[in-house]
Protein backbone atom coordinates (compact mmCIF):
# COMPACT_ATOMS: atom_id res chain seq x y z
CA UNK A 1 0.00 0.00 0.00
CA UNK A 2 1.08 3.43 -0.56
CA UNK A 3 1.09 6.13 0.84
CA UNK A 4 0.56 10.10 -0.26
CA UNK A 5 0.55 13.63 1.28
CA UNK A 6 -2.71 13.27 1.25
CA UNK A 7 -2.59 10.32 3.51
CA UNK A 8 -0.67 12.63 6.01
CA UNK A 9 -3.01 15.33 6.67
CA UNK A 10 -4.24 15.86 10.01
CA UNK A 11 -7.96 15.47 10.50
CA UNK A 12 -10.05 17.88 12.56
CA UNK A 13 -11.54 17.06 15.85
CA UNK A 14 -14.76 18.51 16.95
CA UNK A 15 -14.87 20.40 20.35
CA UNK A 16 -17.43 18.44 21.53
CA UNK A 17 -15.22 15.05 21.38
CA UNK A 18 -12.11 16.85 22.43
CA UNK A 19 -13.98 17.61 25.76
CA UNK A 20 -15.81 14.49 26.15
CA UNK A 21 -12.04 13.12 26.04
CA UNK A 22 -10.57 16.02 28.41
CA UNK A 23 -14.17 14.33 30.80
CA UNK A 24 -12.77 11.08 30.17
CA UNK A 25 -9.30 11.63 30.94
CA UNK A 26 -10.30 12.62 34.40
CA UNK A 27 -12.17 9.59 35.02
CA UNK A 28 -9.88 6.85 33.38
CA UNK A 29 -7.17 5.07 35.89
CA UNK A 30 -4.76 6.04 33.32
CA UNK A 31 -4.59 9.46 32.93
CA UNK A 32 -0.76 10.27 32.04
CA UNK A 33 0.24 12.04 28.81
CA UNK A 34 2.19 8.53 27.54
CA UNK A 35 -1.11 6.69 28.69
CA UNK A 36 -3.54 5.24 25.78
CA UNK A 37 -6.78 6.99 25.88
CA UNK A 38 -8.58 3.56 26.14
CA UNK A 39 -5.74 1.67 28.00
CA UNK A 40 -7.45 -1.98 28.64
CA UNK A 41 -6.63 -3.07 32.48
CA UNK A 42 -6.04 -6.05 31.60
CA UNK A 43 -2.87 -5.01 30.54
CA UNK A 44 -2.68 -3.01 33.35
CA UNK A 45 -2.50 0.24 31.11
CA UNK A 46 0.33 -1.30 28.67
CA UNK A 47 -2.00 -1.45 25.81
CA UNK A 48 -5.08 -0.17 24.42
CA UNK A 49 -8.39 -2.15 24.01
CA UNK A 50 -8.40 -4.07 20.97
CA UNK A 51 -10.91 -2.96 18.71
CA UNK A 52 -13.16 -5.69 18.04
CA UNK A 53 -13.10 -6.19 21.90
CA UNK A 54 -14.26 -2.27 22.77
CA UNK A 55 -16.57 -2.62 19.95
CA UNK A 56 -18.59 -5.81 20.90
CA UNK A 57 -17.77 -5.00 25.06
CA UNK A 58 -18.49 -1.24 25.16
CA UNK A 59 -19.80 0.34 21.82
CA UNK A 60 -22.40 -2.27 20.56
CA UNK A 61 -23.93 -2.09 24.28
CA UNK A 62 -24.48 1.15 24.66
CA UNK A 63 -25.78 1.66 21.40
CA UNK A 64 -28.72 -0.94 21.82
CA UNK A 65 -29.04 0.92 25.26
CA UNK A 66 -29.01 4.47 23.49
CA UNK A 67 -32.42 2.42 21.24
CA UNK A 68 -30.08 1.74 18.26
CA UNK A 69 -30.70 -2.08 16.78
CA UNK A 70 -27.83 -4.32 15.70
Amino acid sequence: MNSTAVSYKGVPMLPELAELLKTWRTETPYPMDDDWVFASPFTEGKRPYWADSALADHIKPAAVKGGHQR
